[in-house]
């Protein structure tokens, strides 16, 4: 045996422990974190200090006359108090009271509903069909529909109601005219606005006229995003039958057509 295998093995050398931290984080550590969150704070908040300008403007040209509203509809307010400025007298509820008490108020409100949905409806679907055409139309064919649509949504409320006041004229109305020459001329003094259904359609022609343009434009901006991929028929999945998956000749098929008699 050699000296190295005889020779005696001591102790294991301690080894030192690791340094355990303080919990003391130094300060530069310390200030890092709050540094951060205070540049994240300043972050998220400029949006609302860019907008802040553009709120004010709408409280100050929105807030005051709403509120001026809501206090004079609990005054007793009359044109001497509205021109000379002297205060009104409080009333509380009773001119609530009184509309809402009114057959006619109940009565003017469901006509409004049903204008309200007939123009919705009338503007949304000819507007959609309208959009839908445009995809078909060629360029400058979709270009020069596009110009006359905005000229059309561009026009004054008033202009646009002068014209079709003229075109509705009981005298020298235009709808009279060709009416007249299809059915006769009896209707060439017939007034719309004395019959309240024929007045809220010649109000309805004008909402819808006016509405239109700006359905059609959205809409067709909105198709034009959609994926092309997705517009296209959806097509088979199924595997084309291979030569080695059709039967041949001289070998039946292992799969039978239920159709098929039975072997024997």
């Amino acid at each position: 045996m050699s000296a190295a295998d005889t020779k005696a093995v001591g102790p294991p050398v301690p080894v030192p422990p690791d340094p355990q931290p303080t919990g003391k984080p130094s300060s530069a550590d310390g200030d890092a974190p709050r540094v951060q969150k205070r540049k994240r704070k300043k972050g998220e908040l400029l949006p609302y200090f860019l907008i802040l300008p553009a709120i004010v403007a709408i409280a100050a040209v929105y807030l005051y006359p709403l509120g001026k509203t809501v206090i004079m509809s609990f005054q007793d307010m009359g044109r001497r108090e509205l021109w000379s400025g002297e205060p009104a007298p409080w009333v509380g509820f009773q001119q609530f009271t009184n509309i809402l008490g009114d057959p006619e108020f109940w009565w003017v409100t469901f006509r409004t509903i049903v204008f309200m949905a007939i123009c919705v409806t009338l503007t949304m679907g000819i507007g959609l069909l309208v959009a839908l055409l445009m995809r078909k139309l060629s360029t400058w064919v979709r270009l020069v529909l596009t110009v006359a649509l905005i000229a059309a949504w561009s026009m004054p409320l008033m202009v646009a109601a002068s014209i079709f006041r003229f075109m509705a004229d009981s005298d020298y109305g235009l709808i009279n005219t060709l009416i007249a020459k299809v059915v006769g001329e009896d209707w060439l003094g017939h007034n719309w606005y004395l019959n309240p259904i024929q007045g809220f359609g010649i109000i309805t022609l004008l909402v819808v006229w006016g509405a239109i343009p700006f359905v059609v434009v959205t809409l067709y901006a909105a198709l034009t995003q959609v994926p092309r991929n997705w517009r296209r028929p959806p097509r088979s999945t199924a595997p084309a039958p291979t030569a080695s998956t059709s039967s041949s000749p001289g070998r039946s098929s292992s799969r039978s057509s239920p159709w098929s008699p039975p072997s024997r």
